[in-house]
């Protein structure tokens, strides 16, 4: 039989996973509704110094950084109450800023060679696998492969 703490455990993780999946879907949607918007024509009317497709533009980049928090922080929890060990938890979130720091600097190579476009797509793919639950489940295999060579 089941301890009431392996249950309640075993409840978070389903609520952790759940949320995991569905920031993906709340990502899709907010997403798409931007694009949509600046895709408009009035999306491009200008305020003062600024136009909007402009200040959407820099709303996706913020809601990109926001998202990538959000699914570090779900697979930093859900990484702990599997595993319970911190190494796991400095390792996931040295990966996480080390594509971070990849994509950033593939927007500043591009820009700097005076070619955007490439290194936006590079940044932005790189971005999106950041944004989605795929890193967190390649390193649950990861790390209970580390955890069985390690006993």
């Amino acid at each position: 039989m089941e301890s009431g703490k392996n249950k309640k455990k075993h409840v978070v993780l389903l609520l952790l996973f759940i949320v995991l999946f569905s920031v993906g879907f709340l990502r899709d949607y907010v997403f798409e509704n931007i694009n949509r918007i600046i895709g408009t024509p009035k999306g491009t009317t200008a305020i003062g110094l600024y136009r909007f497709d402009n200040i959407y533009y820099i709303l996706k980049w913020i809601l990109t950084e926001l998202f990538s928090d959000l699914y570090l922080l779900d697979g930093c929890l859900i990484l702990y109450l599997l595993y319970r060990e911190k190494i796991f938890i400095k390792i996931t979130i040295a990966v996480y800023l080390f594509l971070m720091l990849l994509a950033l600097l593939s927007l500043y190579a591009g820009h700097l060679s005076g070619n955007d476009i490439p290194g936006y797509r590079v940044a932005r793919d790189i971005m999106g696998f950041v944004q989605s639950p795929v890193l967190v489940l390649l390193m649950l295999p990861a790390f209970a492969l580390a955890r069985q060579i390690k006993k």
